[in-house]
């Protein structure tokens, strides 16, 4: 079913596909820059996430 949270890529193999830490950086602050369309909330925009948490998240989604 649809349930929050259920929509979006696999989270595998993140490093391989942006090699540039700051590319995923800046999806997790605010992917609406590079989609509007996007469903994803933007985490360092509304303030939802730190810059540290999100450096966080960051360092975990390379490693999936």
């Amino acid at each position: 079913g649809e349930y929050p949270g259920s929509l979006g890529p696999e989270l595998v193999g993140l490093k391989s596909k942006y090699p540039n830490r700051a590319d995923l950086v800046a999806i997790v602050t605010d992917e609406t820059l590079r989609n509007p369309q996007t469903v994803m909330p933007p985490f360092g925009r509304n303030r939802i996430l730190t810059e540290k948490e999100i450096s966080a998240v960051v360092d975990f989604l390379e490693t999936l």
